[in-house]
């Protein structure tokens, strides 16, 4: 009897342990597609800024352009999903049982993709590695983003 107790004790402990990880990677998983979103809105900024300059600053901007949107596709290309939280959010900020209320004719998919790698056989632990290392990554892509736009308005101000 003992042991069956103690084997119910550990069970659930660990059931909790995975539970209390799986909500870290959620978490970490809903940031990183925030911060995704806002880079998103400023490559677009930048790439409206980029039609007002003369050469030879257009043809560097748009050049850095190209690599910002070829490291944010890639990122977006690698997110994964974590177990039962799949849909839950998107780009446009609506939900997959949403679709069914909109017509898909005129929708840009090119900004709203439904396809994230599902998450197949990965522990608690290594999901919120992953989870961890798609935020950093897009915060790095979103200082590089920053920094750019600053020294755009410093531009700005200075003509």
């Amino acid at each position: 009897m003992k042991k069956l107790l103690l084997i119910v004790l550990i069970t659930a402990c660990a059931s909790s342990q995975e539970e209390k990880l799986y909500d870290q990677s959620i978490e970490t998983h809903d940031l990183a597609i925030k911060i995704g979103e806002r880079v998103g809105e400023k490559i677009k900024q930048i790439e409206i800024h980029s039609q007002t300059l003369d050469e030879p600053l257009k043809t560097l901007l748009q050049d850095s352009l190209k690599i910002l949107t070829g490291d944010y596709a890639f990122w977006k290309s690698t997110i994964v999903e974590v177990p039962g939280h799949e849909h839950d959010h998107h780009e446009d900020d609506h939900r997959e049982d949403d679709h069914r209320d909109h017509d898909h004719t005129e929708h840009d998919h090119a900004e709203h993709e439904h396809n994230h790698t599902p998450a197949a056989d990965l522990t608690p632990e290594m999901m919120l590695d992953i989870q961890k290392d798609l935020r950093g990554r897009i915060l790095g892509l979103n200082i590089r983003v920053q920094k750019i736009l600053e020294i755009l308005e410093e531009n700005n101000k200075s003509e």
